[in-house]
């Protein structure tokens, strides 16, 4: 733990800092090596805990060292405010360690070009107290009372071999006053001024200018630089005057801080690629619109065979439909007929079989299937006979029509009646001809264009609360054998069963080959504090591959014998395995080389055989035959997820510690519905290609859902 001192503390009132940030990179190339950060809570409880700034500089720029800094600044944010129950100096000295034990995980999967490279500087302003800790050749300066001093020295790590986990090792804590000025900075601006020529810049100019100057000088001379400066002020009152008392000058006292300070790595600023959000128009060939199917032939006025062609086909379709109308009542009347009928013989056969005696029922069952069966065969025989008979009489002659009356009959006809008749004889046989295929193209056409019209999504999803149905969907990334896909650190990854691809807008796909005889993945989960990415394998291995190194290492883990393991979550630095066989839930702490001892997390009898996803922030959502289950500590929890109009078909579910909400997918409707944690229904988003996604993450920062089909990696708008 890291070691703290700290000046007394009188409860004035709270002074007002203003914070200015100076980031020099004039060489774009050196841009992923340093970064400076200043983050307030998001709600009014985590204001409480004040403002985490800072800066991370790497002196390397290799390929290996780009981008830690952006992950050490994610990691710092997320542990300070993670738990507002702590006091601001607990949740500093937790969120050292953690930057700690990132940048040991970094070293453990052989990315150490950093090491002895990293100048850095992590503070907290928190109400009138400035908590700090500097690693590398970082400085915090306080000026007061027209004195300058450096109030970090001594407190790096001095050790001549630099352990990762020793960073930052020494916490300084102090008591601000009206008209303090602090100065975070890198070793950079001392390349250009010393103490002295920074304490005259600073009584010669105001505040804003003396930002302008330090800012103008490390872009003239500087390839990169970065300068954070805190001025300390009393907000002036318009309605009431304060008299103070005059201070008496503590002699001999020159720093208001410890001489004990932490090391101050400065953080490249986080790259987000801003994605063009192209509209891509996306059709549905199965509902939203009617296809016309087969080719339209048009009316010419001079074309008399298709003129009659339409009429006839506008003839026989009302004629279509008149007995589509007639054959419905006649079918309906014949319904109810039979019913009638059936009821009376319910009712006579009832009132028939109450007045036989018992041997009379008895003798009529046995006798009654012998006499039929003679009966019928008589009228067989002679039906028979007789249609022999009158077969063999048949004068087929007379069958023939009389061509020579036809000829004398056609001959005595004028030319109008010559035509009319060849229309009438067409008409006679090609009007068979032409119902046959109409009633065919009607059975395969005109009912699938009605369905469309039928089920489009406004339609549908009429009744359903806030659903938007015009979503933009986006493929990112084509490949095969997709299973599964994660965000670490605000990088995008698809999950293949040999291979992880790293997605970034802008730069082209990067492929990580899994390491041989790893097995085939199928399962992955990350760990964001760490910059991690687990995978979990048909070989029962855990795999870790960092995002910031693009390394795989095999992970230690003792998994139970005779278990199923389908589904791998983690949360903070603890590892989860559902086991579908055993009915268990598995927590795993993080360990060197790997995770420490199983514990059985889950505390009462819950049938895990049919969880399709897990989910966890504080608690662990599972979902199963489309209910969404919560557990807590090991125990179920009361969650009552409002219902929609439509069915809600719960496939996969996705949240985490740093998601607001809850997002289920529903692929059987295309859908994606979010939850707030309480269980209210929020929105949902539509999309046709939502039917084949089988794995959904959201990144709710850039109002982002990303899902994966067993092809491609699609990005929709929310």
């Amino acid at each position: 733990m890291p070691k703290k001192s700290a000046n007394n503390i009188n409860n004035a009132g709270e002074l007002k800092k203003s914070i200015s940030t100076i980031l020099v990179a004039n060489d774009k190339d050196l841009r992923p090596y340093i970064e400076l950060f200043e983050y307030t809570g998001e709600n009014i409880v985590q204001q409480q805990l004040g403002t985490l700034l800072g800066t991370f500089e790497i002196r390397d720029d290799s390929e290996d060292s780009a981008y830690i800094v952006n992950f050490l600044t994610s990691v710092a944010k997320k542990e300070y405010f993670i738990n507002t129950k702590r006091p601001a100096a607990e949740s500093f000295e937790a969120a050292l360690h953690k930057v700690n034990l990132a940048l040991s995980e970094l070293a453990n999967h052989g990315n150490v070009s950093w090491l002895g490279k990293l100048d850095a500087a992590i503070c907290v302003l928190e109400r009138n107290y400035f908590h700090f800790s500097v690693a590398g050749n970082a400085k915090v300066l306080l000026l007061r009372n027209n004195i300058i001093t450096d109030i970090s020295e001594d407190l790096a790590s001095d050790e001549s071999e630099p352990h990762p986990i020793k960073t930052f090792t020494n916490i300084s804590s102090g008591k601000l006053e009206k008209d303090d000025k602090l100065i975070i900075t890198g070793e950079d601006l001392f390349h250009v001024f010393s103490l002295t020529e920074i304490k005259k810049g600073a009584s010669r100019f105001d505040n804003e200018k003396f930002v302008q100057f330090i800012k103008t000088a490390l872009i003239n001379e500087l390839e990169i630089a970065g300068t954070i400066i805190i001025n300390v002020f009393k907000e002036k009152l318009d309605t009431e005057q304060v008299d103070e008392k005059p201070k008496k000058e503590k002699k001999g006292i020159l720093n208001a801080f410890s001489e004990k300070a932490f090391e101050n790595p400065k953080t490249p600023e986080i790259i987000q690629g801003e994605d063009k959000k192209k509209k891509i128009e996306y059709i549905d060939q199965k509902t939203g619109h009617i296809y016309v199917k087969g080719e339209y032939r048009g009316r010419g006025e001079d074309n008399f065979f298709n003129n009659l062609l339409f009429i006839v086909k506008e003839g026989l379709a009302d004629f279509a439909y008149w007995t589509r109308i007639k054959a419905a009542k006649a079918n309906a009347g014949i319904k109810k007929m039979l019913k009638e009928l059936k009821e009376k013989a319910a009712k006579k056969g009832s009132v028939i079989k109450r007045s036989l005696k018992k041997e009379e029922v008895r003798k009529a069952v046995e006798d009654r299937p012998k006499a039929e069966s003679n009966k019928l065969r008589e009228k067989l025989n002679y039906f028979y006979f007789k249609i022999k008979k009158n077969i063999r009489n048949i004068p087929y002659g007379k069958l023939l029509p009389d061509f020579s009356k036809i000829k004398n009959g056609i001959a005595r006809m004028d030319y109008q009646q010559r035509v009319y008749t060849v229309l009438i004889l067409a008409a006679i046989i090609f009007l068979p001809l032409i119902w046959v295929k109409y009633q065919n193209s009607k059975k395969t056409i005109f009912p699938e264009e009605e369905l469309a019209v039928m089920l489009t999504p406004a339609e549908i999803f009429a009744q359903d609360k806030n659903i938007k149905l015009d979503t933009q969907a986006q493929v990112l990334y084509s490949g095969e054998n997709i299973i599964d896909l994660t965000l670490s650190n605000d990088i995008l990854f698809a999950i293949a069963k040999n291979r992880v691809v790293k997605i970034k807008s802008g730069q082209e796909e990067e492929e990580f080959l899994l390491p041989e005889n790893s097995g085939k993945i199928i399962a992955s989960a990350p760990m964001k504090d760490l910059g991690l990415i687990f995978l979990l394998t048909d070989k029962d291995k855990i795999i870790s591959f960092s995002s910031i190194s693009g390394k795989f290492q095999e992970n230690s883990i003792s998994i139970p014998e005779n278990s199923k393991i389908g589904f791998l979550a983690t949360y903070l630095t603890y590892a989860y395995l559902i086991d579908a066989q055993n009915n268990q839930i598995y927590r795993y702490p993080r360990a060197e080389g790997g995770f420490g001892e199983k514990s059985d997390w889950l505390k009462e009898d819950i049938v895990l055989q049919n969880v399709s996803d897990v989910a966890i922030d504080e608690n662990i959502y599972l979902t199963s035959n489309d209910q969404i289950i919560k557990l807590f500590s090991g125990t179920r929890e009361d969650l009552n997820m409002e219902q929609s109009a439509t069915a809600i078909k719960s496939n996969k579910i996705f949240t985490d510690i740093d998601t607001e909400n809850i997002y289920i997918l529903d692929s059987i409707n295309g859908r994606i519905v979010k939850y707030g944690k309480n269980g209210e229904l929020i929105s949902q988003y539509y999309n046709e290609e939502l039917k084949n996604a089988k794995d959904i993450v959201v990144d709710e920062k850039n109002n982002k859902a990303y899902f994966i089909t067993s092809q491609n990696l699609i990005s929709l708008d929310l």
